[in-house]
């Protein structure tokens, strides 16, 4: 049992249906860039043996069922884990995120605004998901990027990442969305697939000027082709 994680008396039905148990600091300790001092009390757990090292569980966050947090990891703001998943190594979820089916995270990876990882799907490196992204369906995404405005990711639907040799060296992100429709964001910039084959007309993109311009415009325009290439190929497995 972890020196850091205890239960009070107070109890509650999770949303599994099962009994789960009010979380307390037994010491105080790091939980990536806070403290949290004994005596806190924290959110709810089903199996407090299943929260493990610097982990830890804030508002009324659950963990449920055999799901398991460790090495400064975080729940927050009524955000849930179940079934046999698992989050380590500085792994946070909020806004009423969730994981389940066999699901992980890993790294410095997050969930935002009632996003969803589940049927053994994993992230790590530093893949952040928002604005109700889910992935599902023995899914395995690895970078540094963002998948957000509803991405919908299944083994029928992928990802295509392409690292670009632009002034700043970024990566393009297509991805499906849950209205059917297909997003791709590229440093600060989010748009069609239409708009930034447009975009790469122009004389100055997505953070990229002057010479880098002329060099990699050929090579970004071939990128547009793969981008369609991939869409067809999703559309057609569906």
């Amino acid at each position: 049992m972890s020196k850091y994680h205890g239960i009070t008396e107070e109890t509650k039905v999770g949303k599994n249906g099962k009994t789960v148990h009010r979380l307390i600091a037994l010491e105080t300790f790091e939980n990536g860039s806070f403290t949290v001092e004994k005596g806190t009390l924290g959110g709810w757990v089903q199996n407090v043996e299943n929260i493990e090292g610097n982990a830890w569980i804030y508002n009324d966050s659950e963990l449920l069922d055999n799901a398991k947090m460790s090495n400064h990891t975080s729940l927050y703001g009524e955000s849930s884990m179940w079934d046999y998943t698992f989050i380590r190594d500085n792994a946070k979820l909020y806004n009423s995120s969730s994981l389940h089916n066999y699901a992980g995270m890993w790294q410095n990876t997050s969930l935002w605004d009632n996003s969803v990882i589940r049927n053994i799907s994993y992230i790590a490196g530093s893949v952040n998901l928002w604005g109700n992204a889910e992935i599902a369906g023995e899914i395995y995404l690895n970078g540094d990027y963002s998948l957000s405005v509803g991405a919908y990711v299944t083994n029928e639907l992928q990802v295509l990442s392409i690292n670009t040799r632009t002034s700043e060296g970024l990566n393009a992100i297509l991805y499906p969305t849950r209205d059917g429709e297909y997003r791709v964001k590229m440093g600060c910039w989010l748009g069609t697939v239409d708009e930034l084959e447009e975009l790469f007309k122009r004389d100055e993109w997505v953070e990229t000027t002057g010479q880098d311009v002329q060099d990699a415009r050929e090579e970004m325009l071939y990128m547009i082709g793969m981008m369609r290439a991939r869409i067809k190929r999703n559309e057609a497995r569906k």
